[in-house]
């Protein structure tokens, strides 16, 4: 039986703690990414997620980050589901990143619909020293309005708040 990862946090109440994941793997992440909203007091350092099922959102790490992630790695193949109409976006780390990632990788393909990055879909904040390596498409069938812009780091760029360093 499959168990369906519900997420943690959401909008209203999103995670302020320090995850410490000492290097350790997770494994057949299901469901939400493992952090549906990282708040701004909240640290994430050194998770590693492999052989992923399936997340329905638009990150593995997070959908949306306001603290600090920091050695996190993703092995394998992200694929976002067709969220419909409006601006999505899509990444491997984290779909809307507004503060900090560091030295985070991604190896494997992603694919989504709005904005696809390698490692954010939407950078508002911080890439230092990260790495993505992989194709970055849009999902199949996804329509010209779905399109919106593809990167091998991110797929938008804020263009006051962005900063993508030694990645």
């Amino acid at each position: 039986t499959d168990i369906i990862w519900p997420g943690v946090g959401d909008a209203s109440y999103a995670f302020e703690g320090v995850f410490l994941g000492d290097s350790r793997y997770i494994k057949g992440l299901n469901g939400q990414p493992f952090f549906n909203v990282i708040g701004d007091y909240a640290v994430v350092d050194k998770v590693n997620f492999s052989k992923v099922l399936g997340v329905v959102g638009t990150g593995v790490v997070a959908n949306v980050n306001k603290g600090l992630i920091a050695g996190c790695n993703v092995e394998g193949n992200v694929t976002q589901d067709n969220p419909g109409s409006g601006d999505s976006y899509c990444g491997s780390i984290v779909g809307d990143n507004q503060s900090f990632i560091v030295a985070c990788t991604h190896v494997g393909d992603v694919s989504g619909y709005g904005y696809v990055g390698g490692l954010v879909g939407r950078n508002a904040g911080a890439l230092v020293a990260c790495y993505h390596a992989g194709l970055v498409a849009y999902g199949t069938g996804a329509t010209v309005d779905q399109q919106k812009g593809l990167g091998g780091s991110t797929g938008l760029k804020d263009e006051t708040k962005s900063i993508v360093f030694s990645c």
